[in-house]
């Protein structure tokens, strides 16, 4: 959706967290695959076999360092929208969530509106696709 507004030193680090996300459960789901495959098209990276290289810790120190906070803001939108597409949010995902949050500087009430909306955006989503699909 946003992540054409990354500066480009953000991009790698994007996909990262997303698979340290997706890993999060134990379980990198087959949606989140393809969400992960939609995201390197829409970075314009070659689609690659996902690995964490870096820690949690090192990641959210990179992206604090490279980001405006607009771009943090799409960095946890974005990253919500991946977490859903398997269907929900479990706890481990949650707890990466208020971390990277806080991390960041993006406050608990602004996540619980982005979990509201994302959540809403991918059910309206859906809707639409039965729609048209009918």
């Amino acid at each position: 959706m946003f992540l054409v507004f990354l500066n480009p030193k953000l991009k790698d680090n994007f996909l990262e967290l997303c698979v340290h996300a997706a890993l999060a459960n134990g379980v990198f789901a087959e949606q989140q695959m393809r969400a992960f495959e939609a995201y390197c098209k829409e970075l314009e990276v070659e689609p690659y076999i996902p690995v964490a290289k870096n820690s949690l810790d090192e990641l959210y120190k990179k992206i604090l360092e490279n980001s405006s906070v607009v771009e943090r803001n799409i960095i946890i939108v974005e990253l919500l929208s991946f977490i859903i597409s398997d269907g929900d949010i479990d706890n481990d995902e949650r707890e990466m969530l208020d971390k990277l949050s806080s991390v960041l500087g993006v406050t608990k009430e602004k996540l619980e509106n982005f979990i509201g909306q994302v959540t809403r955006y991918r059910d309206l989503a859906q809707e639409i696709f039965t729609s048209i699909v009918k």
